[in-house]
């Protein structure tokens, strides 16, 4: 005969519960991982970590990381009329050498070129006798503004006086606001020679110039900065404030005359 019943299979659960123990024990240390990772490891307290560093907002960190916040308008722009002192020409005697290409775009101060509304320099350009740079700002309220300095010399022979005041009598009485009508102008006391003129562009879009040009011995300065207006801006509003145009002007040139070289 057989020798009996088989056995009785062995008992495993004492097995079953270490493996879920051991499961759950996993999942909690993977769980005090994350949170570990996502509070940076840190023992301060999670509303101090959080809170804004001192000495600052968000509005104002981010003006001084740029310009995201700006919250000036066109007008803002239009109505500037440069730094609070105004700059102070200091330059030896002539014959005088333009600005180095790579620096002409740094010829008007920072605080300038903010008041303004200019960021970063559109181009800069240099042939044989001109070097220039140009900005433009599309302000919030839609108007678009521009800003070019120009630095030339006569093409035939730089350092001739002679020549650079024929240059700058041509352009001083028909160059200037040749593509729309001139509507202010009055001499200036910058350099040898100097002139400011606000124009009136042809048409509405076309908006308002305003223009300095000096010259210095052999050296001319032409400085432009327009303002175009919105498309959908009130026919016939001024944009150029003439009073504000004579303070700013001047003073652009001071600013482009003592970088010559």
């Amino acid at each position: 005969m057989p020798g009996g019943p088989p056995p009785a299979p062995k008992k495993r659960t004492g097995l079953w519960i270490g493996l879920g123990v051991g499961a759950v024990v996993l999942v909690l240390v993977i769980i005090g991982g994350i949170v570990f990772a996502t509070s940076g490891g840190s023992d301060e307290p999670a509303d101090r970590r959080d809170a804004p560093a001192a000495g600052g907002t968000e509005s104002e960190d981010s003006e001084a990381t740029g310009r995201a916040s700006d919250n000036r308008d066109g007008d803002d722009f239009a109505r500037y009329t440069g730094p609070s002192t105004p700059t102070k020409v200091d330059i030896g005697s002539g014959p005088y050498e333009r600005p180095d290409v790579h620096d002409v775009c740094s010829v008007l101060t920072d605080e300038t070129l903010d008041g303004l509304g200019m960021d970063e320099h559109d181009y800069f350009n240099e042939n044989e006798s001109i070097t220039s740079c140009d900005w433009s700002r599309l302000a919030p309220d839609g108007s678009f503004h521009t800003l070019s300095v120009q630095y030339s010399v006569p093409p035939d022979d730089h350092e001739s006086v002679s020549q650079a005041k024929n240059i700058y009598g041509f352009h001083a009485e028909r160059g200037i606001g040749i593509l729309g009508e001139r509507i202010e102008e009055k001499k200036s006391d910058v350099g040898d020679e100097s002139l400011i003129v606000l124009t009136d562009m042809s048409s509405k879009d076309a908006g308002e110039e305003a223009t300095v040009i000096v010259r210095a011995e052999n050296m001319i300065i032409e400085i432009e900065h327009g303002i175009r207006p919105d498309s959908d801006a009130p026919v016939g509003d001024s944009l150029m404030d003439w009073d504000d145009v004579q303070k700013l002007m001047p003073e652009l040139a001071r600013q482009a005359l003592n970088n010559v070289g």
